[in-house]
């Protein structure tokens, strides 16, 4: 029998008994009233939602409330509420700092939150006012907004605002993602990427799928990413997701979201995974989720006849690979962590394999039985 020891792997901790195995994660909901065009931000490590509004009865409620979520303990901290009451705000982070303003609630104010104070205090007012529902970026030092087709960046260090480049996108319930100190901007299926240090607009490839707008957008690992929305005047919702490479200036269909279809969510990124919640379909939402695109492609329909029997799985021990039908010689078997990083590759030279813990920690690895190239089978294993 062959034993394989693997060490130096990455895992990923629970602090529940449930591990998380897919793209896309449910995490704790947001503990408060469920509602859309609400606000989200990510300043350091931890993300920050609130704000927005429900109508849905007939009554608009507006809401001031502010949460931190904490990804490494997959829990919410109520902050200091928002000074006012407001749906639809431009928000963007730079440094240690969020920036909230706009929507339907404020003309040009704008308000710094400071996490280690957790305080909000009232910067200079834009130089227009700026509406609901349109959008926001930080990149490097200085925040973005965009009023319709004006377009202002902010430089915190001197509290000043300064006239940029006009957007060529006008319209409202614009998509926006930051991917290598470049802005891109989406608003209905065209989208523009804005470049600060030489204050221009470049047009790149339409955007390919059903949402026309009401779709939040993040970016991971340089590239951006278009979540859920609306393909016509706020019905019918989606579920697509949708990926932007800069590389090669194109746009991949991923995984769709699992949860259910809607619109006027929040979406931002923290350590190389997205997150995303709130939203409506006529029924508004206070779900929560966490989206790792490494992992797409790593699970797939499996094939019958090159199936592994894997087991046990969990184990806190040795986990055995095992099945008849192995080509010796030109199958092989290759390992990932949990965040999707090739781990091992390993030739096929026994019907039986045998993974002994040892130096592992408890986790979750990912597997691929492949053969010339092509996936037989994917599956994932724990040690716990």
């Amino acid at each position: 029998m062959l034993k394989l020891i693997f060490i130096t792997l990455i895992v990923i901790f629970s602090n529940t008994s449930v591990f998380a195995y897919d793209v896309w994660n449910q995490k704790e909901q947001v503990p408060a009233i469920g509602r859309h065009r609400g606000s989200g931000l990510a300043i350091g490590d931890k993300g920050y939602v609130g704000l927005g509004h429900m109508n849905g009865t007939g009554n608009n409620i507006i809401y001031n409330d502010w949460w931190e979520f904490d990804p490494a303990t997959n829990s919410w901290t109520q902050k200091s509420n928002f000074p006012v009451y407001t749906y639809g705000a431009s928000v963007f982070s730079v440094g240690n700092f969020g920036y909230v303003g706009g929507g339907t609630g404020l003309g040009s104010e704008f308000y710094k939150f400071n996490p280690i104070t957790n305080t909000w205090t009232q910067i200079a007012n834009s130089l227009t006012e700026t509406p609901s529902d349109d959008t926001a970026f930080g990149i490097n030092d200085k925040g973005y907004i965009k009023n319709g087709s004006a377009f202002l960046e902010y430089d915190p260090i001197t509290d000043v605002w300064t006239n940029k480049a006009n957007c060529p996108l006008g319209g409202w319930s614009i998509t926006s993602f930051v991917i290598q100190n470049k802005g891109y901007v989406k608003s209905g299926y065209t989208l523009y990427e804005y470049k600060p240090s030489t204050d221009q607009w470049t047009i790149r490839a339409s955007f390919p799928g059903l949402t026309s707008n009401g779709g939040p957008g993040f970016s991971v690992n340089n590239k951006g990413y278009i979540v859920t929305g609306y393909s016509s005047f706020l019905n019918p919702v989606n579920s697509e997701c949708w990926e932007y490479n800069p590389a090669n200036n194109s746009w991949a269909q991923l995984t769709d979201f699992p949860g259910v279809s809607r619109r006027f969510g929040v979406a931002f990124n923290i350590n190389n995974k997205g997150y995303f919640g709130l939203g409506t379909n006529g029924t508004n939402m206070n779900d929560f989720w966490e989206f790792n695109p490494a992992l797409e492609g790593l699970l797939i329909n499996n094939n019958d006849d090159f199936s592994l029997n894997v087991f046990p799985n969990p184990s806190n021990d040795i986990i055995y690979f095992e099945n008849n039908n192995y080509v010796m010689g030109e199958s092989k078997l290759l390992i990932y962590s949990y965040v999707g990083l090739l781990i091992k590759e390993l030739e096929i030279t026994s019907t039986t394999l045998e993974i002994t813990k040892n130096e592992f920690q408890n986790g979750i690895y990912f597997y691929k039985l492949i053969n010339n190239n092509d996936v037989f089978t994917t599956g994932k294993f724990i040690f716990k």
